[in-house]
């Protein structure tokens, strides 16, 4: 599965005219590839860098950190047992999700980041930070800090 689209939630209520107690769920399996929270997101799928290079993997952590920083970090890739509908009668497969944690102009700069709320590829947010919940006014799935307020609503 590709990123999630911003705007998902609200091309399922207005482009494809779903009940609005359907998005919800729509979403996340959408968000969590049929596992249906984060935390089981989180603990049936492991991640690695979309861009990962083997060439990087016996380098120093330094030359590594150097190596790339235009395309590293930018792109989380997720690899989850197939539990989709479609696979019924049990994981017979891999499916992918890729979540975008940063975007960057054309020399590299960052201009939107989420990395504050949750490290790249950690299952764990930010102290403060709450795990993601359906959102109506949104209609996606958000992060709030503690006191509610919203954290983030993409790239976490």
């Amino acid at each position: 599965m590709q990123a999630t689209p911003p705007d998902l939630g609200a091309t399922y209520v207005h482009v494809q005219g779903r009940p609005a107690c359907e998005i919800g769920s729509a979403l996340a399996d959408v968000e969590f590839v049929y596992t249906g929270s984060w935390d089981n997101f989180t603990s049936r799928c492991c991640c690695r860098d979309h861009d990962w290079n083997p060439a990087v993997e016996n380098m120093t952590v330094v030359a590594a950190a150097n190596f790339s920083r235009a395309t590293f970090g930018m792109l989380e890739l997720w690899t989850c047992p197939d539990l989709s509908p479609a696979s019924a009668s049990g994981p017979s497969g891999l499916l992918h999700k890729l979540r975008r944690r940063e975007w960057r102009d054309y020399d590299g700069t960052v201009l939107a980041s989420g990395l504050h709320l949750r490290p790249f590829c950690s299952p764990t947010f930010a102290p403060g930070v709450t795990p993601p919940v359906y959102d109506d006014e949104h209609l996606a799935y958000v992060v709030r800090y503690l006191n509610g307020s919203l954290a983030g609503d993409n790239y976490w």
